[in-house]
């Protein structure tokens, strides 16, 4: 029985990263900017990359884990291909980013 539940627990956990596999986490975008859908456009559109409405699934706010900081904003795009390309375009123009540069109110806390 306990090696049926290993196994059980086992398969969960792995069907739960499996899910999140193509979950982007946003760090530092202030609380009171409400509209993540719109933060999350802005920070690629800076970066020169394109990211359409229908590319994300779902976009929300967790609690962070470090005391102090901002709400985590978590990104779900449509599929984890999707998540690498934009990603790698993100990595080709690794200039710093700040909420201010994406048109946010604290212009030197970086994203």
């Amino acid at each position: 029985m306990s090696k049926r539940v290993t196994g059980l627990e086992t398969a969960r956990e792995e069907d739960q990263q499996h899910s999140r596999s193509g979950n982007l986490k946003i760090t530092y975008i202030p609380e009171d900017y409400k509209d993540v859908y719109s933060a999350t456009q802005k920070i690629f559109q800076v970066r020169g990359v394109e990211l359409e409405r229908d590319h994300i699934d779902v976009a929300h706010r967790v609690q962070s884990f470090n005391k102090g900081q901002p709400c985590l904003i978590i990104v779900r795009l449509v599929s984890r291909w999707r998540k690498e390309a934009l990603l790698d375009k993100l990595y080709k123009n690794r200039e710093k980013l700040t909420t201010g540069r994406i048109g946010l109110n604290d212009a030197n806390t970086p994203v």
